[in-house]
């Protein structure tokens, strides 16, 4: 049996769950191989404690430190780190702050040379949060006033609000139906003479179809922004575009005790430029000389930095207990997909699962099951209930007056998201599978 390389990102993940899976015990001999990295740290601790063991074993190791608590909601904030974890960041947050280094120190050093490392990125800037990242790198790549950027209308604001801080003009294009991201046909038919920046969204944590969108970019000479902040880990993130943007929230797969964001590229040239736009426009190590006319203070705090460090050895078990969730909802409800009752997201190597969405057949039977589930004490919730061109606001009568999108209407009035979250139990996510099938008067096939 060939060796698994574990290096973190969902790919190898991805290949650890099949096997998984598919054997049920993990193997005394199995021949899991880990790249020394600390984000590995813990799932490499989980493999090793696992080892010749059964499913009623290695999946309460895998979930070690998920209690179920009375507070079961769609994205519990106390529970989005373990107790453990929670102990490591006060301990990382006092030394900070004992030592006198919340906004400078070691640590944002020690943190940008262990994500390069993870992400096998050969620059990674730490900013202060996702959308300063999205903001630099529009600049960094010199989008100036009238230029067009090409993105999807179903993300968070942030996306189009990095476009509009610049001056440029955002342009909605339509979706693939099967992912949800970017359409590169949609894509090609609106690139003009405008056009400087093509940016997708990894929607939910699915990769977009990078390379389809970068031979666009490669036809019509124009840059390529991917939007990761909702994909660290993902396998290929970052690979196609100039700059790829991270978000470590609260609310991310990784997250610190606040906001904070990074910026990935391979290009030393546009690295160097980013970093002296993320701080006031001074030159490199050396602080007080402005190199360009101006600048943002957008850099991160090394508080925040310390916090995530101390996080960072569970990032990999963290993005494989998302992806077991994910894959146990779909295990789960496959009946009702054979069935035609509704549309499960399609299982891959190139998902972190920051989200996990249906679809039903009708806005009504969306909106039914929501009351259904909240009836059940259930909780669920419509992301991005109100796309980009049909926000109230004077941009619907001006950039977006005749866009329609007609395959993102659709999917986004049918779509539901489910339960998934870092802290959530295997005993919480059997409710929310009770309570999708009840409602759909189908008899669970359970695992």
């Amino acid at each position: 049996m060939s060796a698994i390389t574990i290096d973190g990102l969902s790919s190898s993940l991805y290949a650890l769950y099949l096997r998984l899976f598919k054997n049920e015990a993990i193997s005394k001999t199995e021949p899991f191989v880990f790249r020394d990295c600390l984000a590995n740290q813990k799932i490499s601790e989980f493999i090793a404690d696992s080892k010749g063991h059964e499913p009623n074993v290695w999946v309460p190791n895998l979930f070690s430190g998920s209690e179920k608590t009375d507070c079961f909601e769609f994205e519990p904030v106390q529970r989005m780190l373990s107790e453990e974890e929670k102990n490591l960041c006060v301990e990382a947050a006092s030394r900070c702050i004992r030592n006198g280094t919340c906004i400078y120190g070691p640590e944002i050093d020690e943190l940008t040379t262990h994500l390069q490392d993870f992400l096998g990125s050969q620059h990674v800037i730490l900013t202060s949060s996702g959308t300063a990242a999205l903001t630099i790198a529009l600049l960094a790549l010199d989008v100036k006033p009238d230029d067009e950027v090409i993105l999807p209308a179903n993300s968070f604001a942030a996306t189009e609000n990095a476009i509009l801080a610049v001056g440029a003009r955002p342009v909605l294009a339509d979706v693939c139906e099967q992912s949800h991201n970017l359409d590169p046909e949609s894509v090609e038919s609106l690139v003009t003479s405008r056009t400087r920046v093509i940016l997708p969204v990894d929607l939910y944590g699915g990769l977009a179809g990078m390379d389809d969108l970068k031979q666009i970019t490669q036809k019509h000479s124009v840059a390529l922004i991917e939007d990761a902040c909702q994909a660290i880990g993902v396998s290929g993130v970052g690979t196609s575009a100039e700059f790829a943007t991270l978000s470590f929230n609260t609310f991310k797969n990784f997250s610190g005790c606040g906001k904070a964001g990074a910026l990935i590229t391979n290009n030393a040239e546009l690295a160097k430029k980013a970093r002296m736009i993320a701080y006031h426009g001074f030159t490199p190590n050396h602080k007080m000389h402005k190199k360009l006319p101006m600048g943002f203070n957008a850099l991160i705090d090394n508080l925040q930095a310390a916090v995530l460090l101390a996080r960072l050895p569970y990032l990999a078990i963290i993005n494989f207990r998302r992806m077991f969730l994910a894959m146990r909802y779909n295990r789960s409800f496959q009946k009702l997909e054979n069935k035609a009752m509704l549309t499960l997201p399609k299982p891959g190597p190139n998902n972190g699962w920051h989200l996990y969405t249906i679809l039903l057949k009708t806005e009504d039977s969306r909106n039914d099951l929501i009351s259904f589930l909240d009836s059940q004490g259930v909780p669920s919730k419509i992301v991005y209930p109100c796309l980009s061109h049909q926000q109230d606001n004077a941009l619907r009568q001006t950039l977006f007056k005749n866009v329609h999108l007609p395959v993102t209407e659709d999917l986004q009035s049918r779509k539901l998201a489910l339960p998934l979250f870092n802290g959530m139990t295997i005993s919480e996510q059997d409710q929310v599978i009770k309570g999708v099938h009840d409602f759909l008067g189908l008899s669970q096939d359970f695992m």
